[in-house]
């Protein structure tokens, strides 16, 4: 896993500097980023994410993109991509069938965008005001291998969430949602979100080292705009799933519907 502990980072100058570069349509260089960063590497990559969120790209979509979403500790990454146990991933059913599966995980830590978001979580000592931004960075970076991978009729991408993770979350620590779909504009859309619905009271139970988005003042406003959901994240469809059920049960309820939804689509 990536780690940025021996870096210098000034996060609020960093995602300050980015955002006005964006509402004034300017493009950014690794030179500038520097400022804020010690790393060159860290710097290239934010400058490529920055140009993937600010470019529009037309592209030809044939395959399709299925989104495992829902608050913290509902069972995503289990059901969607690792499996244990009775439960069959999301992922390895979807091979069975025949299709070819691009797996992404949201964060993804392993990178050095993700890193920033470990960084700011556990790391970082006070609130950000454009934290969210840091999210639509990491995303940003898979832009174009999801773009090619949609291209092949047999292609599935599959997400442990995407952006609408990004809203419902700071939607609840009171940022404008417009303002981060504006931001992610050009980040291609998913066909259909599942949600693994918990309660937050769950969420809480299961998680023994929560970090600071994980308490439960904060995941029940998640939770409430996860369920206004299409009026948060008006793309694609939603489907909901019973998650407080055992984990086999939820695992049959997700590939069965999973299932159901691709044979519509074709």
């Amino acid at each position: 896993m990536f780690t940025l502990m021996n870096s210098e980072i000034d996060l609020e100058g960093l995602l300050s500097f980015i955002y006005e570069s964006f509402i004034k349509n300017d493009k950014i260089v690794p030179d500038e980023v520097l400022r804020f960063v010690n790393d060159s590497l860290l710097a290239e990559d934010i400058v490529r994410s920055y140009k993937n969120l600010t470019s529009e790209t037309n592209y030809i979509k044939k395959g399709n993109f299925i989104v495992v979403s829902g608050i913290d500790k509902s069972g995503k990454e289990t059901q969607a991509i690792s499996g244990k146990g009775c439960v069959k991933p999301l992922k390895q059913f979807l091979t069975e069938k025949g299709y070819n599966v691009l797996t992404i995980l949201q964060p993804s830590y392993e990178t050095r965008l993700g890193g920033l978001i470990k960084h700011y979580l556990t790391e970082n000592k006070k609130t950000i005001k454009l934290a969210w931004m840091l999210w639509s960075l990491d995303r940003a970076q898979h832009k174009q291998k999801v773009i090619e991978w949609l291209a092949g009729e047999k292609n599935v991408v599959l997400a442990k969430r995407w952006s609408e993770s990004n809203v419902v979350y700071h939607a609840a620590k009171g940022i404008n949602a417009e303002e981060i779909l504006n931001f992610e504009k050009n980040v291609p859309k998913q066909d259909l979100t599942l949600v693994i619905d918990i309660k937050p009271e769950t969420s809480v139970k299961r998680n023994p080292e929560p970090d600071t988005y994980e308490n439960l003042n904060l995941l029940k406003l998640v939770w409430e705009n996860y369920m206004k959901l299409n009026y948060f994240y008006p793309y694609g469809d939603k489907i909901y799933i019973e998650g407080e059920a055992d984990p086999c049960t939820v695992n049959n309820t997700l590939l069965s519907i999973t299932n159901d939804y691709l044979e519509l689509m074709t």
